[in-house]
């Protein structure tokens, strides 16, 4: 065999298993499991908030839905994490355009800071007594890893959004590394006037 022929020989099988291994597992029996086990498809929903906020907004819109669906359902089912949609951190999707796919980014952003802690405790994809999400703490991760998935899908995707002077002004807090203290400044409580 030509060096030519080795060439394409190996393409052939390295790009087809190159482009499979960046699909995201989505379980195809997740719908028929009962929410209290939904704990085993955490790393998957760390897998697909990660596509969908690499993946450009050009790309096969059906997988993007398929995904966004997979993890919208997942938030809203388990019982392992909860989020919050505080309305001065998610001030920047008022305008948005795309507003579906950005507020899927931002929520599975969020909750993928909550996995990342779970995954520090070593009980990611394990069950828990009491769900993340409930302490300033947890919520403060949560929404800065939420809008750090923000800022990255705005970047990837500029040319599609626009621009979005909230989220530059968050964008340059990362960069200062302020961002953290202005989401724990900015949470919202109920007892606050």
């Amino acid at each position: 065999m030509n060096m030519k022929g080795l060439i394409a020989a190996t393409l052939v099988v390295i790009v087809p298993a190159s482009l499979h291994a960046q699909e995201p597992l989505i379980p195809q029996n997740f719908l028929q499991t009962a929410p209290e086990a939904y704990y085993h498809y955490e790393p998957n929903v760390l897998e697909c908030v990660e596509w969908l906020t690499e993946t450009p907004l050009e790309a096969d819109s059906f997988d993007r839905r398929t995904i966004g669906k997979f993890i919208d359902t997942w938030l809203r089912e388990t019982p392992s994490i909860r989020i919050s949609l505080d309305p001065t951190l998610t001030a920047f999707l008022d305008d948005a355009k795309y507003f579906e796919e950005q507020m899927t980014v931002y929520t599975g952003g969020y909750a993928a800071g909550l996995l990342e802690l779970k995954s520090e405790n070593g009980t990611l994809g394990k069950m828990t007594l009491s769900p993340r999400g409930l302490s300033d703490e947890d919520r403060t991760a949560g929404a800065t890893r939420a809008i750090e998935y923000s800022i990255a899908f705005y970047d990837r995707n500029r040319d599609l959004l626009g621009r979005n002077g909230k989220l530059e002004r968050l964008k340059k807090m990362q960069e200062k590394g302020t961002l953290r203290q202005y989401v724990e400044a900015n949470l919202y409580r109920p007892n606050d006037k």
